[in-house]
């Protein structure tokens, strides 16, 4: 037996962000942004309901930027080679 679920069709909005903690809902201000810090700054897009208050967006974003953090430079491989002594 397998399930279905349907996501309901919710009128969205897009928001672009940065991981330096910036988003907006303009998509060529992220476009010139993306070129100002792409060697810099990683970004994303996330979807939101329409009318979605910015407090929500932006706990959203910090969460979301949290999760997609890198690594601090090493801390992988130090992992793996403890997991092997």
């Amino acid at each position: 037996m397998s399930a279905t679920y349907r996501t309901p069709k919710v009128p969205h909005t897009k928001v672009y962000y940065f991981l330096c903690g910036y988003w907006t809902l303009d998509k060529e201000e992220a476009d010139l942004l993306d070129d100002a810090l792409a060697s810099i700054s990683l970004s994303g897009t996330a979807y939101f309901p329409v009318g979605a208050p910015p407090e929500l967006i932006d706990s959203e974003i910090k969460l979301l930027i949290a999760n997609q953090r890198q690594p601090k430079p090493g801390m992988i491989f130090q992992a793996i080679n403890k997991s092997y002594i």
